[in-house]
């Protein structure tokens, strides 16, 4: 009990100074949507064979895929924009970029689930409503910026209710894949709608000023490799089941990540949180950004640690009574990769925060060489030990990403202290 109650403290204490409201309102949205999610898998998994369930979890991490490479890192940069009040207006020639981008990177997705030999009716209606996804994104980004953080939380609530409510009701009543893939796009369909009229509420406007998209691109583009490169994170492990495993495969591992990417949820509501406040800091106060840096990753580690020992004490407990016997063996998945949570949280944080600082590049080349690492370890152990051939790969490209990007955020500190005096005298 004392080591629970010093734990709260050193919470409390680094807590200083930390948005809890805002935190709160993402950390609902994440966790209610999070849950939802992981009850229609489970949902899902129960109702329909392993193998359906397996090609299900494929098409889902493909249209995931498209809609990190149609991001293009604008995200970043119209919300970094917003956060430092330089504009409340989107150029229309911008906005037109970015729908010409999403439509283009989605014809070259649809050629490559061809060839990959993805059910084609279903993949489309999914891409049809991850391009709507897409760009709802875009546009709350402005509310990101504003700080509304509430306002899309609420509009993702009710996205992810709705979806999970209709696919789940439809399916029940014997419906398929083609059913579930409907009730998503329709899902985001209100999602977009919903959003564009909370961005017009809160003073968002279209600009006919031209701005030249190199201003845009420039920063954007390291940000948006770099974005890409960790979302590939749990999906490439799901595509490279599916091209050296079996369906089966694909089906046992999914079920035990989509529980964990749940838990990765508190990571992505704590930078949500950070980064208007952060984005000033690095501007206004750039001496001090380090330091507020890693008082913010203590504070992150110690929620993810309760976090990854509750989930490895409930998870051995109900996970097979959630998911049925048929995935036993997910079970264990699960509980080895909620023993690396805390590191994989630390991972994403660092590589948000030295984006911000504007360090993408280093960043980029840490987590390309993490990619590889996945790729290369994923094609020796899924032939040699199946499924936990991939959590091998995993932990290791996790820790080596840990340890490059914790060296190169001490190397960025130590640069910034000594910087300091001759600015001061000067």
């Amino acid at each position: 009990m004392s080591c629970v109650f010093n734990s709260f403290k050193k919470i409390s204490r680094l807590s200083s100074g930390f948005h809890w409201t805002n935190f709160s309102w993402q950390t609902i949205n994440y966790a209610v949507g999070g849950v939802l999610m992981i009850l229609l898998w489970v949902f899902l998994a129960r109702q329909w064979t392993v193998q359906a369930f397996g090609q299900f979890s494929s098409v889902f991490a493909w249209v995931a895929v498209y809609g990190l490479v149609a991001d293009l890192g604008l995200d970043f940069w119209v919300t970094r924009q917003t956060a430092l009040k330089k504009s409340q207006a989107y150029p229309l020639n911008l906005v037109i970029f970015k729908l010409l981008f999403s439509l283009l990177t989605a014809a070259l997705f649809v050629l490559l689930a061809w060839l990959a030999g993805l059910p084609m009716r279903v993949f489309l209606i999914f891409l049809g409503g991850t391009i709507l996804l897409n760009l709802s994104h875009f546009f709350s980004c402005y509310l990101r910026g504003c700080e509304k953080l509430s306002t899309e939380a609420m509009i993702s609530l009710v996205r992810n209710s709705l979806f999970i409510l209709l696919a789940a009701t439809g399916v029940y009543y014997q419906q398929q894949l083609l059913w579930v893939a409907i009730c998503y796009s329709v899902s985001c369909l209100l999602t977009a709608i919903m959003t564009w009229f909370a961005v017009k509420r809160h003073g968002f406007v279209l600009c006919h000023q031209r701005l030249p998209l190199s201003v845009p691109l420039k920063t954007a583009f390291g940000v948006w490799i770099t974005y890409l490169l960790v979302g590939l994170s749990v999906k490439l492990d799901i595509l490279l089941l599916g091209q050296f495993g079996d369906e089966k495969q694909v089906a046992l591992y999914s079920a035990a990540a989509r529980i964990f990417e749940g838990g990765l949820l508190l990571a992505t509501a704590f930078v949500l949180t950070l980064f208007p406040v952060l984005t000033k800091t690095v501007s206004n106060q750039p001496a001090a950004y380090y330091s507020q840096v890693i008082k913010q990753g203590k504070l992150l580690l110690l929620l993810t640690l309760v976090a990854a020992v509750a989930g490895m004490v409930l998870g051995s407990q109900f996970f097979t009574l959630l998911y049925g016997p048929q995935y036993q063996q997910s079970r264990q998945l699960f509980i080895y990769l909620m023993m690396i949570l805390p590191v994989s949280a630390l991972v994403y944080f660092l590589y948000n925060v030295l984006v911000i600082a504007a360090r993408a590049k280093p960043v980029m080349i840490l987590l390309a060489l993490g990619v590889v690492i996945n790729v290369v370890l994923d094609w020796w152990l899924i032939p040699l030990l199946g499924v936990e051939g991939v959590i091998v790969s995993f932990y290791i490209k996790e820790c080596v990403l840990l340890l490059g990007l914790f060296m190169l955020l001490q190397v960025l500190k130590k640069k910034e202290a000594m910087s300091e005096p001759s600015t001061i005298t000067k």
